[in-house]
């Protein structure tokens, strides 16, 4: 049930660091800062449970 909540994250983050993106270029060196941030994270943490999911076998759906 962890990865499931892992990817979930990662794919909330992702998708607001998308959705948001067009602001970037009004943005301060700090909201640049997280925003890139919070966009690496969530890349990562998919890539994270999709190893899992893959590595270990998981079936998230089966939960």
């Amino acid at each position: 049930m962890g990865m499931g909540y892992v990817l979930l994250t990662g794919v909330i983050l992702l998708a607001i660091s998308l959705i948001t993106i067009k602001k970037f270029k009004t943005e301060t060196s700090l909201q640049k800062i997280l925003h890139l941030s919070a966009l690496l994270i969530g890349v990562v943490l998919i890539i994270l449970s999709t190893i899992g999911i893959i590595g270990y076998g998981q079936d998230i759906l089966n939960y």
